[in-house]
């Protein structure tokens, strides 16, 4: 006899794939507009995360589970959709990086360098220093996978929030 498929499972790698597709898309868009270096932008994949998990586990508990999802379902459920969704944009990151954009991550840290002197915090030499750093360590893959455990955090805290909002 076969064994039932966890429905937490189906849903969340369904809603993992909306909502990973939904961000690579979204970076498209910011990296053909010159906006992928904008914290503001970038943070919006944040608003796109959170309401991929929403309406996963919204949809995990009124479709699969009769309308109740205990708290511990629904953390799972959104972390689920977190994990898939930045192993989608994960691997995307890594193609922009890697083949279609190499220069990209340099660019990134040269802004990074010219706000750094702007805010006149640190010396030149030091600013310097750190971005030779990060320009040596930083290569495609680390870069790319960086994103998973950024992703898994702030997927963990928007899970919480939405855990106790749909419990019943």
């Amino acid at each position: 006899m076969k064994k039932k498929q966890d429905p937490i499972w189906n849903n969340s790698m369904n809603y993992g794939a909306i909502v990973g597709f939904t961000l690579v898309i979204y970076y498209v868009v910011l990296y053909l507009f010159g906006f992928n270096n904008n914290l503001f932008f970038n943070l919006i994949m944040l608003v796109i995360l959170s309401g991929g998990i929403m309406i996963g586990t919204t949809t995990l508990r009124d479709n699969e589970l009769d309308g109740s999802i205990t708290f511990p379902k629904a953390l799972k459920s959104g972390m689920l959709i977190s994990l898939f969704s930045v192993i989608i944009l994960a691997f995307f990151l890594y193609i922009i990086f890697a083949f279609i954009s190499p220069n990209l991550i340099e660019r990134s840290l040269s802004i990074q360098e010219v706000k750094l002197i702007e805010k006149g915090r640190l010396t030149v030499e030091r600013i310097e220093q750190i971005i030779g750093f990060l320009k040596r360590a930083m290569n495609p893959l680390i870069a790319s996978t960086l994103t998973i455990p950024i992703f898994l955090i702030f997927g963990f805290l928007i899970s919480l929030l939405t855990s106790s909002i749909l419990k019943k």
